[in-house]
């Protein structure tokens, strides 16, 4: 999770957030156009499979009431860094991660997602969005939000976990070895 509450899910070789097995291949350096072949194949399956969760995660992230968090998926393409071939699948949507996976009881919610919210469900006069904002801020931060308590989102994962731990992430990560290990140079 970043600063700003949004996250960032990264699938890529070598070490970080969510670290994918190295997969290795000897070439001899008398085949340089095999290497370039071998990474411009593997960078075309982290952005086909990057692009694949993104769908499948926008597809499944709930509408709210600003509809933000599902528009809010994007893929930062595949690129080569140090070795490694990185790309990350992004939500850039304020608070994000607490959108996901509910907020746990404690502090009061932030005031403007929460008015935002009853302004689209409620109606009413000033006055009683205002109240209904209010209760709404305090329930939350008494018992949580539903999707908390019910530990049902979209990724998969409790809250408090890392995101690597969600089941997509690790399917995702389970084809883009299969199909790179299916590469065939010639």
């Amino acid at each position: 999770t970043r600063s700003d509450g949004s996250f960032l899910l990264n699938l890529f070789s070598g070490a970080g957030l969510m670290p994918i097995p190295d997969v290795r291949l000897q070439i001899r350096t008398s085949s340089p156009s095999l290497v370039d072949d071998f990474v411009r194949r593997s960078r075309t399956i982290y952005d086909d499979e990057a692009l694949e969760l993104a769908d499948r995660l926008q597809q499944a992230s709930p509408v709210g009431a600003t509809g933000e968090l599902k528009a809010a998926w994007d893929v930062i393409p595949a690129r080569r860094q140090v070795g490694d071939i990185r790309v990350a699948v992004i939500n850039t949507a304020d608070n994000a991660y607490s959108r996901i996976v509910g907020r746990g009881p404690g502090k009061f919610p932030p005031v403007e997602p929460v008015e935002a919210w009853v302004r689209t469900k409620v109606g009413g006069s000033e006055e009683e969005r205002r109240r209904a904002t209010f209760l709404i801020r305090r329930k939350i931060a008494r018992e949580g939000t539903e999707r908390f308590k019910s530990k049902q989102n979209i990724l998969g994962i409790q809250p408090g976990e890392p995101v690597d731990k969600s089941p997509l992430i690790q399917e995702t990560r389970e084809r883009i070895i299969a199909r790179i290990n299916d590469i065939t140079l010639d």
